[in-house]
């Protein structure tokens, strides 16, 4: 038994519409994600005594990411040395999201210049876990000890 071709595409259908089913399904599915890749990050500022704290929102991934590092270029380069970036509020972090803090933490090299990072989630940590960047950050779990410890003497 022939199938009969799709009047739109010339192919065809195949038994039951299989193929228009999962064409569909592929067009769904992207919306969604492209969905999502349009969120952007949100990041508060709160100048706590000599240190600024950063507290971003949401996913911090390759699209997301770039607005942290930059927001965080700007503040260094208007004088901020001391710096906490809150990260309870982030839910996901990729290797771009990893990425931008060590390009915020080179520009913050020169002592007494200082990045704390603080409130990590189970999952961001465990990224930071995997990639060996515990031993290379000063994290703290609360946000005070992260405040005490980015003022520091």
């Amino acid at each position: 038994m022939a199938d009969a071709p799709d009047s739109k595409s010339g192919t065809s259908q195949g038994v039951c519409g299989f193929k228009s089913r999962l064409r569909h399904h592929w067009r769904s599915s992207s919306r969604r994600f492209r969905g999502r890749l349009g969120r952007l990050v949100e990041i508060t500022a709160e100048q706590v005594a000599s240190v600024l704290v950063l507290s971003p929102q949401g996913r911090l991934d390759s699209n997301t990411s770039p607005r942290l590092e930059e927001r965080a270029f700007l503040e260094i380069s208007g004088g901020t040395t001391r710096l906490v970036v809150d990260l309870s509020a982030i839910d996901y972090i990729s290797s771009a999201g990893v990425r931008a803090f060590l390009a915020v933490a080179r520009r913050l090299k020169d002592p007494p210049a200082r990045l704390v990072l603080c409130g990590m989630a189970p999952s961001v940590r465990q990224i930071f876990d995997l990639a060996g960047f515990t031993a290379i950050f000063a994290i703290e779990g609360m946000r005070d000890d992260a405040l005490a410890r980015a003022a520091g003497p």
